[in-house]
């Protein structure tokens, strides 16, 4: 088991916590493995241990730097709830049926169905 593979897991999920016994699922790795990682990035200071049992490991965002502007954000506490709202948003934005009608993303059969559902697209399938 590498240590890397641990930082690598916790760098691309930054705004999550992961136990040990999820840390050790998540890499295919035994948990004895994991808990060497664990101490050694913990005594370099780059994750954050919890001090509830099952202690929750996450890494230390002060010490990435990524392209993202949400690590832009100097207070890191704010990092987090802004992630969230993005994620959100996005899931809202991607769901959204009035948003596809906006921009036209609807198929041409999409639109029918739709129309159709209001009776008014019946005429128009028989033409095609």
């Amino acid at each position: 088991m590498k240590t890397s593979n641990v930082l690598h897991h916790l760098a691309n999920n930054p705004f999550e916590e992961f136990t040990q016994q999820e840390l050790a699922s998540l890499t295919g790795a035994d948990v004895s493995s994991i808990s060497r990682s664990v101490d050694l990035l913990e005594k370099l200071g780059v994750i954050t241990v919890g001090e509830q049992h099952p202690a929750r490991i996450t890494i230390d965002m002060d010490h990435l730097q990524r392209p993202d502007p949400v690590f832009m954000i100097p207070q890191s506490d704010f990092r987090k709830p802004v992630q969230a709202y993005l994620d959100a948003l996005e899931t809202r934005i991607r769901e959204s049926e009035e948003l596809d009608e906006l921009v036209g993303a609807h198929s041409p059969r999409k639109r029918a169905e739709k129309m159709d559902s209001r009776g008014q697209a019946s005429q128009r399938l028989a033409r095609r």
